[in-house]
């Protein structure tokens, strides 16, 4: 967990780290309900260590297939995936400690779109003051001194 205290704000940010990304779209996002949905189709009741396929067996075979997916779409096991959950109306989120830059998505479940991570400079023309805007929907991020 990171904390950033400065003269206005404290903010803090539980970010999880995953070797490899989550699936959290739809109903077959965790491992457990993957293998809940491969009992159902077995139709053989619970897996476990003394049924065949195993528990083991059965997640090894979703686990390896994840990353096949994952590969797939440009993913990388050489690096490290970090999420954090938004919160309505907090618009500053202190960044993991060792983040040394990469890829970020930043993405606005609620209304289904992006939002667009542009440079510190073009966001400072943007929004000399931050703090001046009220209300109304956020469509662009950037990242300055370890926030985001």
């Amino acid at each position: 967990m990171a904390t950033i205290t400065d003269s206005t704000t404290t903010m803090t940010a539980a970010w999880t780290e995953n070797t490899i990304p989550l699936f959290t779209a739809g109903t077959l996002s965790t491992l457990a309900t993957c293998v809940t949905e491969v009992e159902s189709k077995l139709q053989r009741g619970t897996l476990s260590t003394s049924t065949a396929p195993t528990l083991a067996q059965v997640q090894n075979w979703l686990e390896r297939k994840k990353m096949e997916i994952a590969e797939s779409f440009g993913f990388s096991f050489a690096r490290k995936y970090a999420y954090v959950t938004l919160v309505a109306a907090q618009y500053r989120y202190s960044l993991p400690p060792d983040y040394g830059g990469g890829y970020i998505s930043l993405v606005d479940t609620t209304h289904n779109r992006s939002i667009v991570i542009i440079g510190k400079a073009q966001y400072d023309q943007l929004l000399p003051d931050p703090s001046d805007e009220t209300s109304g929907e956020v469509t662009t991020a950037c990242i300055k001194n370890m926030e985001l």
